[in-house]
């Protein structure tokens, strides 16, 4: 008796660490869609306020992207990071999005996990620094796009 309480303590100190405070306040999940198989495709979690995060799944249930959605006038507006992710659920690309706009850094990665892109938008336009890298992470190319240069 005393090991399965300690082991259910455990479970539940692990899942409260591994969810953020606003994860905590969620309200009601919501499936849009599935695959064939019958793995969720696609589900909408409410958040607080008019807040949603979003996450859809490759077919093998892995997660496909994950973001943050306000729904204003009805249509879903992105904020803050977005995460997509290969199959195998290796990163694919990290981009940060404000009012639904691009704003901040931007990143992808190759399937092998070595950084593929390095660049930064503001308000939607690309700006700075782009760097491009080969499958082994060298930078192959890079380009400052920022306006009026």
């Amino acid at each position: 008796m005393k090991i399965v309480g300690y082991i259910t303590i455990m479970i539940g100190v692990a899942f409260s660490w591994g969810c953020g405070e606003a994860d905590e306040k969620r309200g009601t999940v919501e499936i849009v869609s599935k695959w064939g198989n019958g793995n969720v495709k696609v589900e909408r979690i409410q958040m607080k306020g008019d807040t949603v995060k979003v996450i859809s799944y490759h077919e093998n249930f892995k997660i496909n992207t994950i973001g943050r959605v306000r729904v204003v006038d009805g249509e879903d507006v992105k904020e803050g990071v977005w995460e997509a992710f290969y199959t195998n659920g290796k990163p694919w690309s990290n981009n940060n999005f404000k009012s639904g706009i691009n704003d901040g850094e931007y990143k992808t990665w190759h399937p092998n996990g070595a950084q593929n892109i390095l660049g930064f938008y503001s308000n939607g336009v690309e700006t700075g620094l782009w760097q491009f890298m080969d499958t082994l992470g060298v930078v192959v190319r890079q380009f400052d796009v920022t306006p009026g240069l």
